[in-house]
């Protein structure tokens, strides 16, 4: 109950961009892991089956009994890479709160407009998660997703730059008692369909 992540996303109109995903959690997590070592190789070992992944960097740095996990990457096609991590979110050789905690992602395209939706399942990452989800704490899961043109429709919970930014954050004991749902909802010129599909 005392994981803190932030994601953020850069699509830009190309359909290529960046990320940084940066998680907070008791250092007691990364020594069931294997330790820092364990845990560099199997991101390399993940990202390593992306396709269009590049600059790949990462750190994991330790404070107070906490560690935090940060990583960031290029990657040359939005839509491929999304299509690429629907899949391994159903790979068994990733751990399984791994998986929950990247979520389910589909996608649904008609003409110019695409609809992407993510679900995460915190209930499933978190053992006991219903027996912490009243208990107080200033824990929280974002999502940021910088978008070049705004959507038609989201759920975010706040925006930024115009509506192009949208901003997913949600307190970590809200998500434990329901499945977290992120949606999103573009039209735009066919040049730029592919790059939104990130937004799955």
């Amino acid at each position: 109950s005392c994981i803190d992540s932030r994601e953020e996303i850069w699509l830009h109109p190309s359909g290529s961009g960046k990320a940084r995903i940066t998680v907070s959690l008791p250092s007691s997590a990364i020594a069931l892991g294997g330790g820092p070592d364990a845990i560099y190789s199997s991101i390399d070992e993940f990202l390593a089956r992306q396709p269009g992944v590049a600059s790949i960097t990462k750190q994991i740095t330790t404070s107070d009994n906490r560690s935090t996990i940060d990583v960031s990457f290029q990657f040359t096609s939005a839509l491929e890479l999304s299509s690429s991590m629907a899949k391994s979110a159903t790979d068994p050789n990733i751990p399984t709160p791994v998986r929950h905690f990247m979520g389910t992602t589909s996608l649904q395209r008609e003409g110019l407009a695409l609809t992407g939706e993510r679900v995460i399942d915190i209930g499933k990452v978190i053992p006991g998660s219903a027996f912490l989800s009243s208990a107080a704490t200033n824990n929280r899961l974002q999502t940021i997703l910088h978008l070049p043109l705004s959507p038609t429709d989201h759920n975010a919970t706040r925006v930024e730059n115009e509506g192009r930014t949208l901003i997913w954050d949600i307190p970590l004991s809200t998500a434990m008692r329901a499945p977290l749902i992120q949606r999103v909802h573009v039209r735009a010129p066919a040049p730029l369909l592919a790059g939104i599909s990130i937004a799955a």
